[in-house]
């Protein structure tokens, strides 16, 4: 399951973002609970989600260089450019000037934060790294419809269950 994400380096990220021990592995409760801010995330749990995925070295910053990384990563490369290096160098740029609101040449969460809260489209500047709400809409649809399926039968009670005789008191859920 991939949300809609391709881009094996945020995937990482967010595998690293899940595995908060950081063993390598995602227990239940750490999958659980990043599927609850993945999904139903507040801005403010979003916001911290993204910038530890953006932030690739773990300094408490997003630099030019990652930045440069992850948008390299991110967008597509048109086969005319001469250099497309300095087209995304540019990009940073003008992401600094954005977002960058104390100037020192890289991004701490609170300028991020604060670029968020004026535009929440920058949430995921550089690249996608939560789940596309078209591919999460389309899966909870299709999962509704085989739930309603599934409850479709037992809508009418005939004092028995179809599978068993049991009673419901002995077959509940």
């Amino acid at each position: 399951m991939t949300f809609g994400m391709t881009d094996d380096m945020i995937m990482d990220r967010v595998f690293r973002g899940f595995d908060k021990d950081n063993d390598g592995y995602i227990t239940v409760s750490e999958w659980v609970y990043g599927l609850s801010v993945f999904l139903r995330g507040t801005l403010e749990e979003k916001m911290k989600y993204c910038f530890a995925v953006f932030d690739l070295n773990g300094d408490g910053f997003i630099s030019k260089e990652e930045m440069f990384h992850m948008l390299k990563n991110s967008l597509l490369k048109q086969p005319s450019e001469e250099d497309p290096d300095e087209g995304i160098k540019d990009l940073v740029e003008i992401t600094l000037r954005k977002m960058d609101h104390d100037h020192d040449g890289k991004l701490s969460f609170a300028d991020y934060e604060r670029a968020v809260r004026e535009e929440t489209l920058l949430l995921e500047a550089f690249g996608p790294c939560l789940p596309d709400p078209k591919v999460t809409a389309l899966r909870a649809q299709g999962r509704d419809q085989h739930v309603m399926q599934e409850l479709q039968p037992r809508t009418s009670w005939s004092g028995k269950w179809s599978d068993d005789s049991r009673s419901p008191t002995e077959n509940s859920c």
